[in-house]
Parts: structure tokens; C-alpha cells; sequence
């Protein structure tokens, strides 16, 4: 082997081992410790600075708001969702779908191969249908109240 060769391999391995041992540690230290859960990890820093990063975050946010408005979206997302409405122009109604099934799984590419991802249709259709009824019912608001 060439020496630039060799440099190379012997820096590869030691970042490699680096690796490696930085996962062998946070693994012990899960075990010994437990897992650290942030509560607060998907909160926008603006958000924890106006509300502090307290439990009662959601209520100390929902206090902040109308209550009127707030309750009206929220009274009449579960009118929505009750009667089953399933909006249109989402690409979740079934009569937006290119064939008359939705795959199972999807290609995405990352880096240079492609990877099989899987969607189950109990799992992420509900979730779709839950997110397009309440865009839906915002949009519909905010027009309302612009006329």
C-alpha cells in the first residue's frame, strides 16, 4: 500500500472508530441514565421566549388566543371530520388518485441509490385526510372573512 494510501485508511478507520465509540457511549449512558426526552425539541425558539418553556405550554398559548375564533375552528373541525368530509384539490380524495390504489411503499433517491420507503394507508391516509380538513376549513375561514 502507498503511503497516501495508507494515510488515508488509517484516518478513515480513526474517524470510523469515532464513530463508533460516540454511539457505544450514548447507548451506555442511555442505558445507565435513561433517555433524555426534550419536551420542547419541535418548539419554535421564538415560541418558549413569549411563553417560557413551562408543562402548560399549550394552555399558556391557547389562553393568548381568541377564544372565539379558536373555538369556532375547533367546533367545526369536528363537524368536518364527523360528517366525514373529505376536501378536494388535496390530493386525498380517492378520486384524485392516479390509479385506484395507493402504492405501499415509495422510491425516494438519496445520495447516489434509491431507497424504498414504506407508507402504510392506515397509518398515513388518516393523517393526510386529518391535515386537509383543517388547511381546508382555515383557507374557508380566511376567505370568509376577507368578504
Amino acid at each position: 500500500m502507498t503511503r497516501p494510501l495508507l494515510y488515508v485508511f488509517l484516518i478513515l478507520s480513526f474517524l470510523y472508530l469515532q464513530i463508533i465509540l460516540r454511539q457505544d457511549m450514548r447507548l451506555i449512558g442511555e442505558l445507565k441514565y435513561g433517555k433524555y426526552a426534550d419536551t420542547f425539541d419541535d418548539v419554535h425558539p421564538a415560541v418558549l421566549e413569549t411563553y417560557g418553556n413551562s408543562n402548560d405550554l399549550d394552555e399558556a398559548i391557547a389562553n393568548d388566543q381568541d377564544h372565539n375564533a379558536r373555538d369556532i375552528f375547533v367546533a367545526a373541525l369536528a363537524n368536518v371530520q364527523a360528517a366525514g368530509i373529505i376536501p378536494e384539490n388535496f390530493g386525498v380524495a380517492e378520486a384524485e388518485w392516479e390509479v385506484p390504489f395507493y402504492g405501499e411503499s415509495e422510491s425516494v433517491k438519496v445520495g447516489r441509490k434509491q431507497v424504498e420507503i414504506a407508507l402504510p394507508f392506515p397509518i398515513w391516509w388518516p393523517r393526510a385526510v386529518a391535515w386537509a380538513q383543517g388547511l381546508d376549513l382555515m383557507v374557508r375561514i380566511q376567505e370568509a372573512e376577507r368578504n
